[in-house]
């Protein structure tokens, strides 16, 4: 039985009500020495709510801005959302476990590319792969693609099919420091319902 887009509206905006700052993480998911931003969200239309307005998180030296988070306080609090950094989609696709491969029709994404995958259905993802986890695209064609742990590396041996979301990452070091940008719009809470 399918979910109603209004069900999920108020799902979304049940989480959009708890997350009033956003900051970034690196890879482990350990908090940057940063000072969270507030946030504020549209009405969700077509499940999920997106920030207003542009936000700006300062980045210390030598850090790398893998995820974006969302907290219910600019101090302490509770972690509600986190979504890789760069993400442009968030996607179902089949995971087969005879050929190793994610199958995503016209999925846009090239060898070498980053990617992180959730769970779909409440099963887990099949063995080999796991959540939280950037993983590098090998083995791209139109409709599907293949990941390893490392850049141009093996492709992860994955025993078992299932169902998954992924997502594009854009991982951003910052060597020198600076300043990750979240555009108006640029960041979404989605219900999961």
């Amino acid at each position: 039985m399918s979910t109603s887009t209004a069900a999920k509206d108020a799902a979304a905006d049940a989480v959009t009500a708890l997350v009033t700052h956003l900051t970034t993480l690196d890879e482990a998911g350990v908090e940057n020495a940063t000072a969270r931003q507030a946030v504020t969200w549209d009405a969700s239309a077509g499940n999920g709510g997106d920030n207003t307005a542009q936000i700006d998180i300062a980045i210390p030296s030598s850090e790398d801005v893998f995820w974006v988070a969302g907290y219910t306080a600019n101090a302490g609090g509770t972690q509600h959302t986190k979504t890789p950094a760069g993400s442009t989609f968030k996607r179902p696709c089949h995971i087969d476990g005879d050929t190793n491969t994610i199958n995503l029709a016209a999925h846009g994404l090239s060898n070498d590319d980053r990617v992180v995958l959730e769970d779909h259905d409440g099963g887990g993802l099949p063995t080999g792969l796991a959540e939280e986890t950037f993983y590098y695209v090998v083995g791209a064609t139109t409709d599907s693609f293949q990941v390893s742990t490392t850049q141009g590396g093996s492709a992860v041996a994955i025993t078992g099919d299932g169902n998954a979301y992924v997502q594009d990452a854009v991982p951003q070091p910052f060597p020198s420091g600076g300043t990750y940008s979240i555009a108006a719009g640029a960041y979404r809470v989605e219900a999961v319902v």
